[in-house]
């Protein structure tokens, strides 16, 4: 029963995906991150199935382009691109420490971050386009399934990472048990890599590297602008995650059949 309520929390928060009401607890929202690339797993799903009947004649690969972007945020309600942007702006101010937090805090956008969701969004579909019209299987299925890792290692590094206040959602989030939840994210990413193994190993390295290095650059730039992360940068974390990761599968497909 406490799975399921865990499972509900988690898509009810990541997600607009409708879920059962009830009065939630604050050991349901501290083990929210054990279903995250639960999330990723049905946007994944939801993103083939929609290029299996994008395969139908007559549908232009542009169309099929831009429903491969429109899903993920549908599902999520732009949830993350939130956070992208907040970041953005923040870091586009050049200000203190303090400042960047506060800039975090204001729901006000400002130009910066139109600009640098407008930037992404193109980026993220001109990837997708190339997935597309290469036709590979395995290239669409490895993008798919970059919704769970990138999902699973945004959890991992919100449990692990230094947090930038003492409150917030990221503390909410990563309030359950330490052990049970890397448990669990951990098992995320060795199925979600094994999966990228058994489509083609090009694919698996490239997701691999890719990510590695977003991940070690974002570790060391929240601690340098905001002095650690927050939910805001968790967003920031798992666009990057997406944009870049499908670059890295649209750039193989360049090279391999």
């Amino acid at each position: 029963m406490k799975l399921l309520r865990w499972m509900a929390v988690s898509f009810s928060i990541y997600s607009r995906i409708p879920m059962p009401h009830f009065e939630w607890s604050d050991e349901d929202y501290g083990h929210s991150l054990v279903f995250f690339p639960m999330v990723g797993a049905v946007t994944g799903a939801l993103v083939y199935a929609a290029y299996r009947l994008c395969l139908y004649p007559g549908i232009p690969e542009f169309v099929t382009g831009i429903v491969f972007v429109l899903i993920p945020i549908l599902v999520t309600g732009g949830f993350h691109l939130d956070g992208y942007m907040d970041t953005m702006d923040a870091r586009r101010s050049y200000g203190s420490v303090e400042k960047k937090l506060e800039i975090l805090k204001d729901p006000h956008i400002g130009a910066f971050a139109v600009i640098c969701l407008i930037s992404t969004v193109l980026a993220f579909f001109g990837a997708a386009g190339v997935i597309v019209h290469s036709g590979s299987v395995k290239a669409v299925l490895s993008f798919c399934i970059l919704f769970v890792l990138s999902r699973a290692l945004s959890g991992l590094l919100a449990v692990t990472a230094k947090p930038a206040k003492s409150d917030g959602m990221l503390i909410a989030e990563t309030s359950g048990g330490r052990g049970g939840l890397l448990f669990s994210l951990w098992t995320w990413i060795i199925i979600s890599l094994l999966a990228l193994g058994f489509l083609g190993i090009i694919y698996a390295s490239a997701i691999a590297v890719t990510l590695i290095a977003v991940s070690l650059y974002y570790r060391h730039m929240v601690i340098r602008e905001f002095g650690g992360a927050t939910g805001d940068t968790a967003g920031y974390y798992l666009t990057m995650c997406e944009v870049l990761g499908s670059i890295s599968i649209a750039a193989v497909t360049l090279f391999i059949p």
